[in-house]
């Protein structure tokens, strides 16, 4: 049952992650290091912040494993892997949801993916879990349930605002995105299903939507390759009956691709693409325009970057945690969590 107090705690989670905005005539003077690195062949796939500043991250390959960075923004972060799971290959999403009897609670993905290159995902493999950490002893993962025959290749999560305990999840592989209520463990498949959220002809990785966040009464959601749209919803986190994406904007300009995203509490967006173009990028919400924060082609520092969050402490709360695989044929390289910051020097 949630209470009164987790749906005030939800109020904070259901806004978009803050940072102020940062970008201002130039970006070419931000300050990235690399601040964590998880074991030899791991791929750090979807990160979140926890409420104490420590970092949590899946990992999609080199075994299914929950990672914890400690003391992120301390001189001496550390690395502890605090969940295998059994009973699927790869982990992917994960989001916080209100906290559940007081417990502090996160809901994550993973399924059977053999092979990033090229990307075979196993349909019908994925399940849910949800990882509590309880204020006395260790965290806990419980499955939730499998997600039925014709999940393709679940991705990114976001909690629903005015659905405490419920996520959107987004079916790259089919295009579309489910509604999962972990309390009441009922999964509504299609729960979104846009043409702008499919699966386009001859898409290199087969991929359609990839990540969503809920702000100011819409949904964004980034689309593959290179696609932000929006689309109005209710305050349950539903479709305004008869409306329409409208795009937001396209980076193919300047990117490849985009795997996720966040928003500054100025409404501008930060982004992901890994390879090939391995940066982080920002969209100006009021021009709309795009641009390379860090990273390159050249550069390796964000090879394979796929989920960011801005820091939540008073410390970091305008730094960035980008975290990235390996080289997707460099099975000896690490994943890794870079902090990306001072942007506007």
């Amino acid at each position: 049952m949630v209470s009164l107090g987790s749906l005030l705690h939800y109020g904070a989670l259901a806004a978009p992650i803050l940072g102020r905005s940062v970008l201002g005539s130039g970006c070419h003077s931000v300050s990235t290091k690399v601040i964590a690195e998880t074991p030899v062949g791991s791929y750090l796939e979807s990160t979140i912040i926890r409420p104490n500043g420590d970092i949590l991250a899946t990992s999609a390959m080199g075994g299914s494993k929950v990672y914890t960075v400690k003391g992120s923004s301390s001189r001496n972060p550390s690395v502890e892997e605090i969940a295998n799971v059994y009973g699927v290959q790869s982990l992917w999403g994960i989001t916080e949801i209100p906290p559940i009897n007081g417990v502090e609670t996160y809901v994550f993905v993973g399924g059977n993916v053999t092979s990033l290159t090229p990307l075979t995902p196993a349909v019908g493999s994925w399940q849910a879990f949800r990882l509590s950490f309880p204020k006395r002893g260790v965290a806990k993962v419980e499955q939730i349930g499998d997600l039925g025959r014709e999940t393709a290749l679940l991705n990114g999560l976001t909690p629903i605002p005015g659905s405490p305990g419920s996520v959107l999840i987004a079916d790259s592989g089919r295009g579309t995105m489910g509604r999962l209520n972990i309390i009441e463990k009922k999964w509504e498949m299609d729960a979104f299903a846009e043409p702008e959220m499919a699966v386009l002809p001859n898409s290199p990785l087969g991929m359609g939507v990839v990540a969503a966040k809920f702000r100011d009464g819409y949904l964004y959601f980034a689309s593959a390759p290179t696609f932000i749209y929006r689309l109005r919803v209710d305050w349950k986190g539903s479709k305004i009956p008869g409306a329409k994406a409208e795009l937001v904007v396209d980076v193919s300009e300047n990117f490849s691709g985009i795997d996720d995203f966040v928003f500054d509490r100025a409404g501008n967006i930060y982004f992901t693409s890994n390879a090939p173009t391995n940066a982080l990028g920002y969209i100006n919400s009021r021009t709309r325009e795009n641009m390379i924060v860090s990273g390159g082609v050249n550069e390796t520092i964000l090879a394979d970057c796929a989920s960011l969050a801005f820091g939540r402490s008073q410390n970091d709360k305008n730094v960035l945690y980008v975290a990235r695989g390996r080289g997707f044929t460099g099975e000896q390289d690490f994943g890794k969590v870079v902090a990306v910051s001072n942007f506007d020097k």
